[in-house]
């Protein structure tokens, strides 16, 4: 539904219902982001993109365009980004570079290039420099770009 957003606002809603109670913080963060960016006017192709990243199902318009096709092609969940880790507290240091406490939810290797899809960004990456490999553990990260509280680490699959 993402790019029948601008329809929707000219048709005059002004309100819509994300899915995410039952979902993850990953899913519910990447999904908002998405749609944010395109409701303040940003191009829908590349958050689509951001969106058949996340676990998903399989993506449907419903009854808007008529008679609905809820699993068109494959009825399974699509997974091509997993969760690494959650930014706990992040401060500039050196050389614009950022110190960065990851609670580490996802084991990850050393040179794995990790995505941060931040709200009121595009979507950043950067390679990892040491493993993450305990579940739960907090990890002390040095990156090149400012990340905030809550931002999420991400690899693809």
């Amino acid at each position: 539904m993402i790019e029948h957003l601008g329809e929707l606002r000219a048709a005059g809603i002004d309100a819509i219902k994300l899915e995410g109670r039952s979902k993850g913080a990953y899913y519910t963060a990447a999904v908002t982001n998405a749609y944010r960016h395109v409701l303040d006017g940003e191009d829908a192709t590349p958050w689509r993109r951001e969106l058949d990243l996340v676990s998903h199902r399989p993506y449907s318009t419903g009854f808007y365009l008529g008679k609905p096709q809820q699993n068109p092609g494959r009825v399974d969940y699509q997974r091509e980004r997993r969760l690494v880790g959650v930014v706990e507290h992040a401060s500039a240091g050196a050389g614009g570079a950022w110190n960065v406490a990851v609670r580490c939810r996802n084991r990850a290797e050393a040179g794995a290039v990790l995505e941060v899809p931040s709200p009121g960004c595009s979507v950043r990456s950067f390679a990892l420099t040491a493993p993450l490999v305990t579940n739960g553990e907090l990890y002390q990260l040095e990156l090149p770009f400012a990340v905030g509280q809550l931002d999420l680490l991400c690899a693809r699959r």
